[in-house]
């Protein structure tokens, strides 16, 4: 066990130290552990999950038509004039119009990936920013925490979702209502209570940085753009629902999320080639939408965190943590709750959620079953701690580093303070309040 533990935390390090290679470290201690026969390697093998694969690529795929067709910008700038052409007060327009900007940033990200809407909106807030007159920096980076804490709304929203909900055998519906749990409020409920008190929280930060302001008139705040097609909304809908629905047949085959997905990704890219190729005369790559780089991280990452559990070590970590929390205070449920979703904030502030989501997730139903109680409480706490807490810090997800290159590639100065002015209050205060939110339902 210890060889084991030693090269994936190796492994763990040299990635945080070297986020541009991760791809090759990742693979690299795959190879160095089954060199060493640490593991199977048809243990290995088993450790990848086709499901969580399937729905990252339909969900690219998906996503990307219906940005290329201009859907979601639409949305986001109709939206936004609606808004400017009622409110004529220089500090309101700004903070509403701002507010309104993040609030749709977070609607979306529910639905797609966190990295892939921030880029799909920033020229948006670039554009909102400059009709406003205002540094753009604490609206993009507002955007951006929006994005990572409403991508644990939804099964489809992130990759930690994905994981969470295959891991405990959820379907789409379950984020909202737990079946196993006798329809008990979930997480979808959990992360808007969060996010009604995050935006709270941004309200004062905006309006408090508009201490200066000056009247101006706007007949066209942000320029629409038409749509060009109305199909990608339904294939994306059709897809949706048929993540839901399936949940309700019984007998399903193991792997029916990959045959879904795989029967939307094949329309996609017939669709693609019709509309595109043919009507509008315009090559589409569909392929320069998908992370290709995130999507072998993953393949690699199952494998080392399934060495973890090969092991031994999953137990031996949770059996630590059930100790402690019974060392600490009379109530342990309590405190090993409290324990597990601060850990899963501190660490994601500077390390990647998705190696941290799948070595923590067996050891919180480790947990809950030495300490008696349901699993969920502890999965969904560690799962909130983990999408949150990469709000403090601008390392603590992708979407955060995308906006300070965004940024600084348009000269507007930033720092680790100006990250953390909005992104610590904003942690604390959703992270606490939906947390909070769990352990009262499910405790």
């Amino acid at each position: 066990m210890n060889a084991t533990v030693i090269i994936f935390f190796v492994v763990y390090l040299l990635i945080l130290l070297f986020r541009r290679y991760q791809l090759l470290v990742a693979w690299a201690g795959v190879l160095v552990l089954l060199l060493l026969k640490l593991i199977p390697p048809k243990v290995a093998l088993f450790s990848i999950n086709p499901n969580v694969l399937a729905i990252f690529i339909a969900t690219s795929l998906i996503t990307a038509l219906l940005y290329e067709v201009g859907f979601i910008d639409y949305v986001a700038t109709h939206t936004i004039n609606l808004i400017a052409v009622r409110i004529r007060n220089p500090v309101r327009l700004r903070v509403y119009v701002m507010l309104t900007l993040v609030a749709l940033t977070g609607i979306i990200s529910s639905f797609m990936e966190n990295v892939a809407t921030i880029m799909l909106l920033y020229p948006v807030g670039l554009e909102v920013s400059k009709k406003l007159k205002v540094n753009p920096s604490l609206l993009l980076i507002g955007m951006s925490v929006a994005a990572n804490l409403q991508g644990s709304a939804l099964l489809i929203g992130d990759s930690p979702s994905i994981l969470t909900a295959v891991f405990a055998k959820m379907d789409f519906f379950d984020f909202f209502f737990l079946k196993a749990m006798k329809y008990r409020p979930s997480l979808f409920f959990a992360v808007q209570l969060g996010f009604i008190f995050g935006l709270l929280v941004l309200y004062l930060i905006f309006k408090d940085s508009m201490k200066r302001t000056e009247h101006f008139e706007i007949k066209e705040f942000v320029r629409e753009k038409g749509i060009r097609s109305i199909a990608p909304f339904f294939i994306f809908a059709c897809y949706v629902m048929a993540l839901i629905f399936s949940s309700f047949i019984k007998n399903k085959p193991t792997n029916y999320i990959v045959y879904i997905c795989a029967f939307f990704i094949v329309v996609s890219v017939v669709w693609t080639l019709v509309f595109f190729n043919r009507r509008v005369e315009e090559e589409i790559d569909l392929l320069k939408h998908i992370d290709f780089q995130t999507f072998f991280f993953l393949i690699a990452v199952f494998i080392l965190v399934g060495s973890l559990s090969y092991s031994g070590f999953i137990d031996s970590l949770a059996n630590w943590f059930v100790s402690a929390s019974k060392r600490l205070g009379s109530n342990p449920i309590l405190i090993g709750y409290f324990l597990i979703v601060a850990v899963s904030m501190v660490v994601s502030a500077f390390v990647d959620n998705i190696p941290y989501t799948m070595a923590m997730l067996p050891v919180a139903k480790s947990m809950a079953d030495s300490l008696g109680v349901n699993m969920y409480l502890f999965i969904f706490g560690m799962l909130l701690g983990t999408t949150i807490g990469g709000n403090i810090t601008p390392i603590g997800s992708l979407s955060n580093v995308t906006i300070l290159g965004v940024l600084k590639r348009n000269n507007f100065e930033h720092s680790f303070w100006t990250f953390a002015k909005v992104g610590l209050p904003f942690t604390l205060v959703s992270l606490a309040v939906s947390s909070g939110f769990i352990y009262l339902i499910y405790r």
